[in-house]
């Protein structure tokens, strides 16, 4: 008997979202070739929400911790996932995730001050922080972006955060639990 494949999470197939992204690459910001090197994108998905990454954009940004919807309540949040209006659907899942589940490690104000201190290390250098909360276990950010794209700035906070979290919380050998 053949041992099942591991399932690959992949994005939706969503054809109207691929053509939003066309359309807006056609009559929107294009970068330049320097942009490219550097890794900004402009218009671009990854399945289920458009993202434009440019120089000069506030950008508004949001994480959760690894757990925040732990496997062992989904039942609870199951019945949410099927509701067809997804505006309804994203209200709910917030709502639900605004409760603390999980173990919500930045419930810890030393925690809490190490992640908010990574954010300002390159305030003013790399971009301007214009507000963030930092919730028991979800992050919301609002930058303006400079001349790093969004996608290096927020490997950056995470990596950086969660390796040095998880050392404080004794759990340095634990992988990083950012989402």
């Amino acid at each position: 008997m053949e041992s099942p494949k591991p399932s690959c999470r992949t994005p939706p197939k969503n054809v109207g979202l691929l053509e939003l992204i066309r359309a807006k690459r056609e009559w929107d910001w294009k970068p330049s070739i320097e942009e490219l090197k550097k890794g900004f994108r402009g218009w671009h998905q990854r399945g289920y929400l458009p993202h434009f990454d440019a120089p000069g954009v506030t950008q508004f940004v949001t994480f959760q911790l690894c757990d925040s919807f732990p496997v062992t309540r989904r039942a609870e949040f199951e019945a949410i996932l099927k509701d067809p209006d997804d505006s309804t659907k994203r209200r709910k899942l917030e709502a639900w995730l605004d409760r603390g589940h999980g173990e919500c490690w930045l419930r810890h104000p030393d925690v809490a001050e190490l992640v908010e201190g990574t954010f300002l290390q390159g305030d003013g250098h790399e971009y301007r922080m214009q507000a963030w909360v930092i919730m028991p276990n979800q992050v919301h950010l609002i930058a303006d972006v400079w001349d790093v794209p969004l996608v290096k700035l927020i490997n950056g906070w995470k990596g950086k955060s969660s390796r040095e979290a998880n050392k404080l919380l004794g759990r340095w050998k634990r992988s990083a639990c950012y989402q």
